[in-house]
């Protein structure tokens, strides 16, 4: 329960917005400890998205790669539709 807690407290550190640290530096410290909740997140807030695929595939999640997969997916065709829209309106 106590490494429960302290990974939400991290967490909580990671995503707030006041909290300042260096991503790189946090990212070796979540790696060193097994935090795979924590080097997701910073994979993410850096986008490094093949990492986070390559992540899942080395331990064989394969849901969670394909739940990434259509997620980012569906954020890429909003993105392109958006763009689209956009420059539609302001031709």
């Amino acid at each position: 329960k106590r490494v429960h807690q302290n990974h939400s407290k991290i967490m909580n550190l990671l995503k707030s917005p006041q909290s300042r640290y260096d991503i790189s530096h946090a990212l070796v410290l979540c790696k060193t400890s097994g935090f795979e909740k924590g080097v997701l997140y910073l994979y993410a807030k850096l986008r490094l998205y093949v990492e986070i695929l390559e992540h899942h595939f080395q331990r064989n999640q394969y849901q969670k790669l394909i739940k990434f997969y259509d997620k980012k997916i569906i954020e890429v065709h909003i993105t392109s539709t958006v763009s689209v829209i956009h420059s539609d309106f302001c031709l």
